[in-house]
């Protein structure tokens, strides 16, 4: 649903740089999905979506280390 270019723009709590995606439609959206397909609590969820924020550069970085040795 977001992007990893997009996602390294943000952080779940937001900084001077970064948006802050915990008070979001779209997050809360997707927190109520997330609680009804795999019946878990509040607590999993911000940790997941922490970590995709978190690695999302790296993510990045990494893909395009593997286009650039398969050219």
């Amino acid at each position: 649903m977001i992007s990893d270019d997009v996602a390294r723009q943000c952080s779940w709590r937001g900084t001077e740089a970064k948006k802050c995606v915990r008070g979001m439609k779209i997050t809360l959206g997707i927190r109520t999905a997330f609680k009804q397909k795999f019946a878990l609590e509040d607590a999993d969820f911000d940790r997941t979506t922490q970590k995709y924020f978190q690695y999302a550069q790296d993510r990045l970085s990494r893909s395009a280390k593997k286009m650039k040795s398969s050219s």
